[in-house]
């Protein structure tokens, strides 16, 4: 079986986990609908863009390309804004262990952004923490053995936290559609966005020159 595959069996059945934990089995609601709508845009004979928020990791850019996806990294913590993207340009945005680390205007901001450069009906996937965890430490995804992903530990830490209640997201979320939050077993929350068929004028560019 091969890692594309056996990545995407396990994960839609498995949670992300820190490094060196037991993989707890939950179901995983962001994964199994990046598969579906990954498959459906191949279906309909396009290419299925893909922004990947924060630092990469090679595993998963790997993971989307063989799938038949275009994958671009947008590789900082703090994104500058506007992105150099056109409108309507991606159909999948993911950004894990990113937003709980900047305030609420960077995160309208930069939501706002992300629902300009989505296309009608794209979809924006974010892992959140619990408001309980206040660990500075910051983690990234990485493909692990046989398809298992974890949470591999960077030397980066923020002093910087905004952890926010699932009723607070209602806030920060822009002109973007809030839709399912899943609480998962390891205390991570997986969310997901639509991007609405039209957007009010006041969507466009950002006029600030980043989310700082």
């Amino acid at each position: 079986m091969s890692f594309l595959s056996t990545f995407f069996r396990r994960h839609s059945g498995e949670e992300l986990q820190p490094a060196g934990s037991a993989v707890i089995s939950s179901q995983s609601k962001t994964l199994q609908e990046l598969q579906f709508l990954m498959d459906r845009r191949l279906a309909e004979g396009g290419t299925p863009q893909v922004l990947l928020v924060g630092p990469p990791t090679g595993s998963l850019i790997e993971v989307f390309n063989q799938r038949g996806g275009r994958v671009t990294v947008e590789g900082e913590d703090r994104p500058s804004l506007p992105l150099a993207q056109d409108d309507e340009f991606f159909d999948i945005i993911l950004a894990f262990d990113l937003l709980d680390f900047l305030p609420d205007d960077d995160v309208i901001a930069l939501a706002n952004d992300w629902a300009r450069v989505l296309k009608p009906g794209g979809r924006v996937f974010l892992v959140a923490r619990s408001t309980r965890d206040r660990s500075a430490r910051r983690f990234r995804p990485e493909g692990g053995p046989e398809g298992s992903l974890v949470l591999v530990p960077r030397q980066e830490s923020s002093a910087s936290f905004h952890p926010r209640a699932n009723a607070e997201w209602h806030k920060v979320t822009g002109v973007l559609e809030l839709g399912e939050i899943v609480l998962r077993r390891d205390g991570l929350r997986e969310i997901s966005l639509k991007r609405v068929a039209s957007l009010p004028s006041a969507a466009g560019p950002p006029t600030q020159e980043s989310a700082r």
